[in-house]
């Protein structure tokens, strides 16, 4: 988790970042296509940046650049967007990670064991170094509920980040899911939850790729999906721009739920705040991203 420290105004994060370049190579979900994937350090005030590598192209893991493509995440636009990062993103969150560059040659990451597992283990192999700066906490001030016909999110004050996930419709009896989110938790509870149409690489790159591995834990198909949706939640959270101290609980865990309910939290004035040492901060002036397309022109 993101080391922590407490001052006047509330807890602050410490700058993190991994320590050293890690990469991987597999098939990616959707395109089938070989997919090179690459964390690397960033400096403060980064946040969490993807570069194409391909498109010489940097996008900002925010939800102001985020939407949905056919029950996937989608950073950017056309021709420079970054495609099913959710997963990853559940991964950085974990870690605690604050400012990291995601190097991808292609739209779209490794898929992997369909899971966030390899991604956990990458960033486990990375290393976490902590910078001398500080980063405000996003903390929740006032209980917020947002719900729709399919679900509802609600945060409430936590000194921590906890998720707890909810089956929709089923009065308390249906599957359920809580954790603090660390690199352990995640790793124990969500990590190999696969995603509920994975079937793995296609038979023609199975040679040289490998398929899909199975199922780490004993969970029922509902059971498993329930936890990839939760999985997928914690991904979202990411885009919040700033280290999450709250309870969220989730009922229905979607993408198409998270996306909405995070952005009305953060536009209903009240809900969320940031904290710093000893001053209040304005929730969209504490941190300013590097200009990103800079970036992608001294990456490439």
């Amino acid at each position: 988790m993101t080391p922590a420290f407490r001052g006047c105004g509330g807890d602050v994060a410490r700058q993190t970042t991994v320590r050293k370049v890690v990469e991987a190579v597999g098939i990616s979900r959707v395109y089938q296509m070989p997919s090179r994937l690459r964390f690397r350090p960033a400096p403060p005030g980064t946040g969490i940046a993807f570069h194409r590598a391909d498109r010489n192209a940097c996008v900002a893991a925010s939800l102001d650049r985020a939407s949905l493509s056919e029950g996937r995440l989608v950073l950017g636009r056309s021709p420079g967007q970054v495609e099913g990062v959710e997963h990853l993103l559940a991964a950085v969150v974990a870690q605690g990670l604050t400012d990291v560059f995601v190097e991808l040659d292609g739209p779209e990451p490794p898929a992997f064991d369909g899971g966030a597992s390899t991604f956990a283990e990458m960033l486990w192999e990375a290393g976490v170094a902590t910078g001398r700066r500080f980063v405000p906490t996003l903390q929740v001030r006032a209980p917020f509920r947002w719900e729709c016909e399919h679900g509802a999110v609600e945060l409430r004050p936590a000194g921590s980040l906890v998720v707890e996930a909810r089956e929709a419709g089923h009065d308390g009896n249906g599957q359920r899911v809580r954790l603090h989110v660390t690199p352990r938790s995640l790793t124990a509870e969500l990590a190999a939850a696969r995603c509920p149409a994975w079937t793995g690489a296609s038979r023609a790159r199975e040679a040289l790729f490998g398929s899909g591995a199975p199922a780490r834990r004993s969970w029922s198909p509902a059971g498993e999906a329930h936890r990839h949706h939760t999985l997928e939640l914690v991904g979202c959270l990411a885009l919040l721009g700033h280290p999450l101290q709250a309870e969220v609980v989730v009922t229905g865990p979607a993408l198409d739920l998270a996306l909405p309910a995070l952005r009305s939290a953060l536009a209903q004035t009240g809900v969320l705040d940031l904290t710093a040492p000893g001053r209040p901060v304005p929730l969209w002036g504490a941190r300013r991203l590097l200009d990103l397309d800079g970036v992608a022109a001294g990456m490439g």
